[in-house]
């Protein structure tokens, strides 16, 4: 009980680490790719967006919300890249990497600062990336490693 007790204290909010596997399955899985018909459903967006609100809903219900100084460095930095694209040469060049890739990171960085309380989770998390990359690397065609063949993915 104590246990349970220390993580409810530490700030746990399961919606947004809820909305952080879901959106690490989509993202890495690309279910897309071999789904035919879901190319058409931006589904990581999707659910990057639906992190986004329950990073903002978590926050506001959170009450001890404490941002790392890493994410607050991040932000500050996309605030920085983003004032930086109306001067730029190729304003379509620099606008679509920083809205569309270094965002990303930006919010999943600070979700998983928001919500993975526990080792468990943070093991979950990385264990979807993993093998995420290990099966889309199956899929491609890629050299598997001779201890790794028997695996199906």
């Amino acid at each position: 009980m104590a246990r349970a007790a220390a993580i409810d204290a530490k700030g746990r909010r399961p919606f947004v680490y809820g909305a952080l596997v879901t959106f690490s399955a989509l993202y890495y899985y690309r279910p897309e790719d071999f789904i035919p018909g879901l190319n058409y459903i931006p589904m990581a967006r999707i659910a990057g967006v639906i992190g986004a609100v329950a990073l903002i809903f978590g926050m506001m219900g959170g009450g001890n919300a404490k941002i790392p100084r890493a994410v607050k460095y991040r932000w500050l930095l996309l605030f920085q890249i983003a004032m930086c694209v109306p001067f730029a040469i190729w304003r379509g060049g620099a606008f679509t990497p920083v809205f569309e890739k270094y965002d990303k990171g930006v919010i999943v960085a600070m979700m998983i600062s928001m919500a993975v309380v526990t080792v468990r989770e943070l093991r979950r998390v990385l264990w979807i990336q993993v093998s995420a990359v290990f099966c889309s690397g199956k899929r491609s065609g890629s050299t598997v490693p001779r201890a790794a063949q028997g695996l199906v993915c």
